[in-house]
């Protein structure tokens, strides 16, 4: 058997923690369920994670990490309105591309509300800050750099309602409708 690089053992234990989670919520995460899905030991698991908060640190940090590096495309200077609209469906479908993760992300957050609240605002200061990133690179003109930071808590806030209503209902029509509504709202922000 092969020996895995720390890194390499350190991104299956992130993606076995977003299957765990996403099958047994977040409270039945165990250590040894998460090293079980990865096919890993136990003591692999704690000699990359000191903790299995920071095993959830790092399933937050690299969600977001993927989010902001390939879930927009983004059209520079279409207009902050016409990019944050944009965000919302593409997110959207990433989610519906990564159930696992779409279900772990909302599990996390609710659970890091109540039980890490440190946690909780990592994830959504360290979400708040792709979006902006996001949101800046479709800037048409300087007075639109004002409308950044509302579009961005804007875009979470709906785009967080959305992920919960697909967790709940998985219906495609009512989901397509929420973001269509979505769209026209953040389109309307601006003007």
């Amino acid at each position: 058997m092969a020996r895995l690089s720390a890194k390499v053992r350190r991104e299956e234990f992130i993606i076995a923690a977003a299957r765990v989670i996403a099958t047994t919520g977040v409270s039945g995460a165990t250590t040894r369920k998460i090293a079980a899905e990865a096919g890993a030991p136990l003591a692999a698991l704690h000699y990359c994670f000191e903790s299995k908060e920071a095993l959830f640190q790092a399933l937050y940090e690299e969600q977001i990490k993927t989010m902001g590096e390939s879930t927009w495309t983004i059209k520079p200077g279409i207009g902050v309105a016409e990019t944050a609209a944009a965000m919302v469906p593409q997110l959207m479908e990433w989610y519906e591309q990564e159930p696992d993760y779409a279900q772990a992300s909302g599990d996390l957050m609710f659970w890091s509300h109540h039980n890490d609240r440190a946690l909780a605002e990592l994830g959504v200061n360290a979400a708040l800050e792709v979006m902006r990133e996001t949101l800046r690179k479709g800037v048409s003109g300087p007075e639109e750099r004002k409308l950044v930071e509302p579009l961005a808590t804007l875009v979470l806030a709906l785009t967080d309602g959305l992920l919960l209503q697909w967790l709940t209902f998985k219906d495609t029509q009512l989901r397509d409708k929420g973001v269509a509504a979505a769209m026209r709202a953040l389109r309307c922000f601006a003007n």
